[in-house]
């Protein structure tokens, strides 16, 4: 609760039962997560006044329950959005409000795209230049989540302090609430009221279909004994909101928020692979991992002397596949050896040397591995050792993880290894 006191007043009457509220709303989300309660804080509420057991497990007897007032009331404390009369139970919208929604995707499990196609470099260089980002409302919950389960997972070794491999996706999280509002009596035709007026329409891509309410952005890591992905960040945006967008605002937040947490590796999905969020990776000292995004094609700025395969995998002359032969750090280029035989390194039929960040070609994130110590097969297979069996500590680079095995038949999903792991 120490971190708590800043969000009181130091004058007027003390608040009661505050360190209840909290243990009840812990109580009520274990509970709804069992199946043993219902949605609906009002009716967990009145739970407490017929059931004694709940309330002295939350440290109240029946005649000193907080009301439900008081719940609200708490939740306000740790939300930091200006005051507005949307959420007020006579505000009237216009029933046109929630009526457009995004662009169907052409492809199968794809997203919808950007509404701002820019906003991504906006974003990036505002945090290269130390800018902030506003509009987080959810920052007070974001500390207060840091310092009651993140740090204390850190001190118990659930999260490591050091070699820390982190993963971001977003997923689509859907609201019972009506889109078209309610129409109150007396009111004009064309005004509703909507009891979630934050939500909006937005792709689920796993689903493939419209729907509406929000997406949750989560950035956590991965935790081998457990066999459980430990939460470290959650963001809860718009729907209509592309996870490019969502995770550069979500890691901004992170390094804002959890001081403590550093991050040495950066698994992310296709919808990650941009530009920005290599640069800013990169800026950062963390190695990214970043499937690629296969509708891009080849990039105009390969030069036409390199031939690089459908998975992004540079090819010789003879159009033999390269193997992954260094990267120079001064030029930020990686090169690349086709091998005469299997295995043997000396003979070195011819190299390539792939510039990404350096040289008089710069070829994008799209195609191949840019601003990547790898090639996309070697991030493809680092990344799945990483996310499905990391090891406590990840001493070891991922240039001399993947040096040490040899990449024979894969397709972009499935990787098949020989040699040492």
């Amino acid at each position: 609760m120490e971190f708590l006191l800043l969000f009181y007043s130091n004058t007027g009457r003390h608040t009661k039962n505050q360190p209840q509220i909290l243990r009840s709303f812990i109580l009520f989300f274990l509970l709804y997560s069992e199946g043993l309660a219902k949605p609906s804080l009002t009716l967990w509420v009145d739970r407490f006044s017929n059931d004694r057991l709940l309330a002295s497990l939350i440290g109240c007897v029946q005649d000193s329950l907080p009301p439900l007032g008081s719940y609200f009331d708490f939740i306000d404390r740790l939300w930091t959005a200006p005051a507005t009369d949307l959420y007020a139970q006579d505000k009237l919208l216009p029933a046109s409000r929630n009526r457009k929604k995004p662009v169907k995707p052409k492809g199968k499990k794809q997203k919808a795209q950007e509404t701002k196609p820019k906003i991504t470099e906006f974003i990036e260089k505002r945090l290269m230049t130390g800018n902030d980002i506003p509009f987080n409302f959810e920052e007070r919950l974001q500390r207060f989540f840091y310092h009651v389960a993140v740090l204390p997972s850190m001190e118990g070794g659930s999260i490591p302090k050091e070699h820390l491999t982190i993963s971001g996706d977003g997923i689509a999280v859907h609201t019972h609430a009506c889109p078209y509002g309610h129409h109150r009596d007396g009111a004009p035709e064309n005004l509703r009221h909507f009891s979630d007026t934050d939500a909006s329409w937005g792709w689920d891509s796993d689903m493939e279909k419209y729907y509406f309410g929000y997406s949750m952005f989560q950035l956590s890591c991965y935790n081998k004994e457990l066999r459980a992905d430990i939460p470290l960040l959650l963001r809860f945006t718009s729907a209509r909101r592309h996870d490019s967008v969502s995770f550069l605002v979500a890691f901004h937040e992170l390094e804002k928020h959890m001081p403590a947490v550093f991050a040495t590796n950066m698994c992310l999905d296709s919808a990650m692979d941009n530009y920005p969020s290599y640069w800013l990776l990169k800026n950062r000292g963390i190695r990214a991992f970043i499937d690629l995004n296969d509708k891009c094609g080849r990039p105009k700025t390969i030069p036409d002397t390199i031939t690089i395969d459908k998975d992004g995998t540079p090819l010789c002359q003879e159009k033999l596949r390269m193997k992954p032969n260094g990267y120079d750090r001064s030029s930020g280029s990686s090169c690349g050896a086709a091998l005469m035989e299997k295995n043997t390194v000396p003979n070195v039929k011819t190299a390539v040397r792939i510039p990404n960040m350096g040289g008089s070609s710069k070829p994008g994130p799209n195609g191949i591995s840019a601003f990547t110590p790898m090639f996309p097969a070697a991030q493809m297979l680092i990344r799945r050792f990483i996310t499905n069996a990391p090891p406590r500590n990840i001493s070891t680079t991922a240039s001399s993880m993947i040096t040490a095995c040899t990449v024979c038949s894969y397709t972009q999903r499935s990787i098949i290894l020989s040699g040492q792991p």
